[in-house]
């Protein structure tokens, strides 16, 4: 039985490279889109048309309010589109902000900023990295048998 040193260097098991194999699928699928909002998108002015605070209430029963804002954008063809972004801090009516489009798609409009067009893929990918990086070391605990468990039963 070949334990110790060698327990992290095993193949994974079927269950952790089919749960990997889906996770990456999806998240370079994500990562496309970001990209291509990124690099194929046109970049823009927006100006902001109105603005209001939605309200959300937490597990705990405290709210807090996000300011939201109606923007408009004139596309490459001179029409104009409307979409909903939320803003940051001091953002107010009549306010420009950087904004990018797919050509194909000019009615939606994300804020031009590494956050709001990659920072939730990035964050997930983290974490999904994390869920697989456990499980294997937790396979590779279970396979050599956990002989340092202080609950399991010892051999006498």
């Amino acid at each position: 039985m070949n334990t110790g040193s060698a327990r992290f260097g095993r193949v994974p098991t079927g269950k952790l490279i089919a749960f990997a194999a889906v996770g990456m699928c999806f998240f370079g699928g994500w990562l496309g889109w970001c990209a291509t909002i990124q690099f194929a998108g046109v970049q823009a002015q927006a100006e902001i048309v109105e603005t209001y605070e939605k309200r959300h209430r937490r597990k705990r029963g405290r709210s807090y309010a996000e300011t939201y804002g109606v923007v408009r954008c004139i596309d490459q063809e001179g029409r104009a589109h409307t979409d909903e972004v939320r803003l940051n801090g001091g953002e107010v009516r009549g306010h420009k902000i950087p904004v990018r489009y797919l050509p194909s798609r000019p009615e939606d409009i994300r804020r031009d900023e590494f956050w709001d067009i990659w920072g939730l893929a990035v964050l997930s990918g983290g974490v999904f990295a994390l869920i697989v990086f456990l499980i294997w070391l937790a396979e590779g605990f279970r396979r050599q048998g956990a002989p340092n468990d202080p609950f399991g039963q010892r051999p006498s």
